[in-house]
This record gives structure tokens, C-alpha cells and sequence, in this order.
């Protein structure tokens, strides 16, 4: 048990047993409420039990919380362990191949390499899929998988590195040479396809070209001349645009202004001159 774990649980005793205190002490404290007859001091006994019972549900509470964060630091440690080991699977997997392969370019020819580290691929990949992939150390690991792959260790030819490899396209086949490839077709198969292939004898009874033979059919009768589609009318012009309207004559000026009392002397106007 880790520090953090002893603590925890440490915590989590204690908050049970404050929990378990303030509930005996509420007890106690609900009971003398029940039986005092001073209305000051029930009222006082009344509010100690419900801060006692506020600091047990916070007690409660706070319980609850260390569980979950327990559990959560649980999974997060499970977590955190599977990426450790999916991490130490990939280090031994780049460890191998990074060996292996410089011996399959100094014994193998180049043109056969990248068969080889795809067989070198496979089998790393397929033994990762079970536990103990990396129980035995790098250098035994190495010595099984090349002997495996029947690598014998001598150096044949001098290491070409990834940067100066030649890119080759991946090779193309036709149904007969994928088959005979990989092991689908035999011998006596192809030689058979290749004497069909050149052909068979003529026949010495077929009848010879014009002997025998049915007379010319008649010549087919030309086919029906086509009437000349007519052509298209062409439509008619589009009547002219009618002139535009002559712009409307300006509005006459306005009369100048004359008082009332200058149009009609003779009148009488409130607040004029006539009162």
C-alpha cells in the first residue's frame, strides 16, 4: 500500500468515526431539547443540534468524496500502467527490427528484403498480441527471431541504409503467374495452357474454302434516303421602341403673399387695425 493509499484510507476511518460521534451527541442533544422546560434553553439545544447535524451530513459528504477519489485515482493508475506496458511492447518491437533488419540487407538479397521485414513485421506484431512479449531479454529475443527466420548471421554484403534504398513499385501479376507464385498452379498445368495456347491442327475433312459452302446471301437494300429537315423560320424583327415622353412642365410660381386687411380695406379682422 502506497503513502497516498494509507492516507486515504486513514481519512476515511476518521470521517466515519466523527460521523458516528455527532450522531450519538445529536442523540443526546435532540433528547434534552425534548426534555427542557425553559423555552430559552430548547431553543438553544435546538440550534446545537442542527449544527451537529449540518457537520454530520458534511462528514458524510466529504466520506463519499474520498471514495471517489480513490476510485478515480484507480483507474487513472490502471490507465497509466497500460500505456507503460503498451509503451515497453513498442520499444522492444523497434529494438528487434532495428537489428534483425540490418541483418536481413547483409545476407539477403536487396530485391528480397522487403519480403523479409514484412515477415519480420508479422511475426512481432503477432507476438505482441500475448503476455510475456517482453519476459526474455532483447539479445535472446533477437537470436530466436532471426533464427527463425533463417538467418544464419554471416555478412554477405555490405548494409544499405533506409536512406539510399531504391523505391521498387510493387510488382504486378496476371492470374497465371500469381498462381504459380504462390504455389496454385503446377507444371503440367502451364504446358498445358501454352500447347492450347498455340492452337490445334486443321481438320483434313473440313470442307476447303468454296466447296460446300452455302451461296452469297443477297446485298442488303440501301437504307431510305432522309428528307432534308426544314430549316428554321426566322422570327420576326421586334416592333421599334416608342420615343420617350417629353419631360412634365415646371409648376407655375407662387402668387406673393398680401395680407387680408390689403386684399379688403373696408373689413374688419380680430387684432387688425379695425378694432
Amino acid at each position: 500500500m502506497t503513502a497516498s493509499e494509507d492516507m486515504a484510507e486513514r481519512h476515511g476511518r476518521m470521517l466515519a468515526r466523527y460521523a458516528e460521534l455527532s450522531l450519538s451527541l445529536a442523540e443526546d442533544m435532540h433528547a434534552g431539547a425534548l426534555a427542557a422546560e425553559d423555552p430559552d434553553q430548547k431553543a438553544r439545544l435546538a440550534n446545537g443540534f442542527h449544527k451537529l447535524g449540518r457537520a454530520m451530513r458534511q462528514s458524510i459528504a466529504l466520506e463519499a468524496r474520498f471514495v471517489r477519489d480513490r476510485a478515480r485515482d484507480q483507474r487513472e493508475a490502471g490507465i497509466d500502467a497500460a500505456e507503460a506496458a503498451r509503451a515497453a511492447v513498442r520499444r522492444r518491437q523497434d529494438q528487434v527490427r532495428a537489428v534483425v533488419e540490418r541483418q536481413i540487407y547483409c545476407e539477403v538479397e536487396p530485391d528480397d528484403a522487403p519480403t523479409w521485414l514484412a515477415d519480420l513485421d508479422e511475426r512481432l506484431e503477432e507476438e505482441a498480441l500475448y503476455d510475456g512479449f517482453d519476459d526474455e531479454s532483447v539479445e535472446d529475443h533477437i537470436a530466436r527471431l532471426s533464427a527463425d527466420l533463417g538467418l544464419t548471421g554471416e555478412r554477405v554484403r555490405d548494409y544499405t541504409p533506409r536512406a539510399l534504398r531504391p523505391r521498387f513499385p510493387a510488382p504486378r501479376f496476371d492470374a497465371v503467374d500469381y498462381a504459380q507464385a504462390f504455389g496454385l498452379l503446377d507444371d503440367e498445368d502451364e504446358d498445358e495452357d501454352e500447347d492450347d495456347e498455340e492452337g490445334e491442327p486443321p481438320d483434313e475433312d473440313a470442307p476447303a474454302d468454296g466447296e460446300g459452302s452455302l451461296p452469297d446471301a443477297p446485298p442488303d437494300p440501301p437504307p431510305p434516303e432522309r428528307e432534308a429537315a426544314p430549316e428554321p423560320e426566322t422570327p420576326p424583327e421586334p416592333p421599334p421602341e416608342p420615343p420617350p415622353e417629353p419631360p412634365p412642365p415646371d409648376p407655375p410660381a407662387p402668387e406673393p403673399y398680401v395680407p387680408p386687411w390689403e386684399r379688403w380695406p373696408g373689413g374688419r379682422f380680430p387684432g387688425g387695425s379695425g378694432y
